[in-house]
């Protein structure tokens, strides 16, 4: 028998919810994901090669990234079940989506920081930087940093999401969804944008590594605190509802979670199952398009500014840098990722337009609906992932990877869309308390009270009581199947490595994992509705 919560509801909170924000207050509401998708593309756009130039080998980075994965399939769920019965003063998600701001800007400086932190421990202590355990302990620093930087990350994620459908009726959800990718695709392009910027570094500061990906965490940081600021200061937080509010232990909690997906709605199960094969492809695009492209920009000189009939990538900074040195492959090395970030910015552009246009379409086009298009965004993943990894030039690649921002706009939108029109459903259709309904006798009010208990089904009363849970349980389904695809990445690199195969074409094939699993992705969609 399914657990049944029975939340208590003043008829002040049935007005409050139904009422629809304004504007301004859905601009603050939503403003905040921009700020973290920015967060993201620094950690994922910047992080591997970060992680490179500290001599970690490419087949441990993509054990690293298993970070993101683990700690949304286990922490995020936890968290949202934490926040849903948290009875904070600030509410029940500012304290989780501020504490974890706070610890996400402290860890992305540390990580941009690693070496020189550990290099003047070791100056203090009056060991040798260049010996061989102060460089492992580097690495391990910049492990246990980019771990942090994730867990950190899952609070705000989740307390924004849940933030969201809490503070909209169903009717609004789609709107406020869409508002909210727009945000976050226009972080994307922000923080592309940012990446493909010189960064202004004194020559006296021959001393800082990498100053590119410190400058982008100082960038990052500073908007993920304003906009959380914003939002935390402008938006209101509901206190939990009475059944949630009594303390429990992590497995009574873990427990809960697995209740609330067993009887999770239909077409939120649908769309769990339709995630997990979708982020199965978008793992391996998200953390080495960025990287794959740089590499093909070595190979094509032109494209950086020198003549093209050098075609040694050896000579490709020759005529600016002189002979080949460290300086000189360290200028070709940020060179080519600069221009490789570049060329993935126009797959966030792709996004947000798609964003911005194609809910006026569906709504235009009777024959369309959002499962169709979000099915054939799948579809043109597929396509456009095999032709990437197929043509050896960098303007066809990025030709390829902006057209894959079409099913990037639709991810952001349609799966969220969705899970909180659901929520926000059960919640309008929850029955009032005794003590909201009209003033009439005692054996009239119960009698009523009877009729909207059967009408509401356990399964309503249990969602609407978890939706911060319930969004968990969504991120298990985008967590898990990446928790594949960085084992599977991380074997073709060390497969790679034994048969001599080059770091270019390792990448090529772990990106054609996301052919198969985006195909998968869009023949499930046809059982959304």
């Amino acid at each position: 028998m399914a657990h049944l919560y029975r939340p208590v509801r003043s008829h002040r909170d049935d007005e409050v919810l139904q009422e629809e924000l304004g504007r301004w207050k859905l601009f603050c509401l939503t403003v905040s994901m921009g700020g973290l998708q920015i967060t993201w593309v620094t950690v994922m756009a910047g992080g591997s090669p970060f992680l490179l130039s500290l001599g970690l080998p490419p087949s441990l980075v993509s054990l690293v990234w298993l970070a993101g994965p683990i700690c949304g399939a286990f922490l995020q769920p936890f968290i949202g079940y934490k926040s849903d019965a948290c009875t904070h003063r600030w509410g029940r998600r500012k304290p989780f989506i501020i504490y974890g701001a706070v610890a996400a800007i402290a860890g992305m400086n540390l990580l941009a920081w690693t070496s020189e932190c550990t290099r003047a421990v070791y100056y203090i202590l009056g060991v040798d930087s260049e010996g061989t355990i102060p460089k492992i302990l580097t690495k391990i620093a910049a492990i246990i940093w980019v771990w942090t930087i994730n867990a950190s990350l899952q609070p705000v994620q989740c307390g924004l999401r849940s933030l969201a459908v809490d503070s909209c009726p169903a009717s609004q959800q789609v709107k406020t969804s869409r508002m909210a990718s727009c945000m976050t695709l226009i972080g994307g392009v922000a923080g592309y944008a940012c990446g493909f910027l010189k960064m202004p570094v004194p020559e006296s500061a021959g001393w800082i590594h990498n100053a590119h990906f410190k400058g982008l965490c100082v960038i990052a940081s500073t908007v993920l605190g304003v906009t959380v600021a914003a939002t935390c200061a402008v938006m209101g937080d509901r206190p939990p509802m009475e059944d949630m509010q009594r303390r429990r232990g992590v497995k009574a909690v873990y427990g809960e979670i697995y209740k609330t997906a067993r009887i999770l709605p239909r077409r939120i199960k649908m769309v769990c199952l339709v995630q997990g094969f979708a982020w199965l492809a978008w793992f391996a695009f998200l953390y080495y398009a960025a990287t794959y492209l740089s590499k093909l920009c070595t190979s094509h000189p032109d494209i950086l500014g020198t003549p093209t009939n050098k075609t040694d990538e050896s000579t490709v900074l020759y005529t600016k840098m002189g002979p080949p040195s460290t300086r000189f492959y360290n200028a070709l090395h940020e060179e080519s990722l600069r221009h490789g970030t570049l060329g993935v910015m126009p797959f966030s552009s792709v996004a947000l337009i798609t964003n911005i246009s194609l809910p006026y379409l569906i709504q235009k086009a009777r024959f369309l609906s959002l499962s169709r298009v979000w099915m054939g965004s799948h579809i043109l993943t597929s396509i456009c992932m095999f032709a990437l990894t197929t043509v050896n030039n960098f303007i066809i690649a990025s030709v390829c990877v902006a057209l894959v921002g079409v099913s990037w706009g639709l991810t952001q939108w349609a799966p969220f869309a969705i899970i909180g029109s659901e929520i926000a459903a059960s919640m309008d259709d929850a029955p009032p308390s005794p003590s909201s309904s009209r003033a009439d006798s005692p054996l009239t009010q119960s009698r009523d009270l009877d009729v909207d208990m059967e009408k509401h089904t356990p399964n309503q009363s249990h969602i609407q009581a978890m939706t911060a849970t319930t969004m968990g349980v969504h991120n298990i389904a985008v967590s898990m199947p990446q928790m594949i695809a960085a084992v599977l990445s991380s074997c073709i690199f060390a497969v790679s490595g034994v048969l001599h195969i080059g770091e270019t074409d390792a990448m090529a094939w772990v990106l054609r994992l996301s052919v198969v699993a985006a195909g998968c992705a869009g023949w499930f969609t046809r059982y959304v509705d």
